[in-house]
């Protein structure tokens, strides 16, 4: 059973993240719905009834209580952006990866690479990261 009180066996949808990634708290409900629906793929009904009960709506209400420390990221598109920047780090490796005939595999944010390569690889990936960044990455 998840928060919205559904059964499926698919992936819950992340009210958090929902939150972080909307513009506006009406952009949240709407993420939330499609969420919602695609994950579980509800009915109308369901829908109805989720909405009737406020449940999108005390989900929220507990992520604005709990979350203080990132309340200025709260339905900014804050996640958006930092899904762009991961982007752009990860095409600027895997460009560098293509130059030096490194294969690899990309698999959504990450990169499938030789054990051979991967200290060659992690340097490439610090790198492009401090290129985007402007500082140091602070992880190992």
């Amino acid at each position: 059973m998840d928060p919205f009180g559904c059964q499926n066996s698919r992936t819950d949808p992340d009210p958090l993240n929902c939150s972080i990634n909307a513009t506006s708290g009406s952009g949240y409900y709407k993420t939330a719905e499609k969420e919602l629906i695609e994950t579980y793929e509800l009915s109308q009904q369901e829908l109805d009834r989720i909405y009737k009960g406020k449940i999108i709506q005390k989900i929220r209400g507990e992520l604005i209580r709990k979350h203080k420390k990132i309340k200025k990221y709260r339905e900014s598109g804050a996640g958006r952006h930092l899904q762009y920047i991961d982007s752009k780090i990860l095409e600027a490796c895997m460009l560098k990866l293509v130059e030096r005939d490194i294969p690899f595999m990309a698999i959504h944010d990450s990169l499938g690479v030789r054990k051979r390569d991967k200290k060659q690889v992690t340097e490439i990936m610090r790198l492009k990261y401090q290129d985007e960044m402007g500082r140091e990455i602070g992880v190992g």
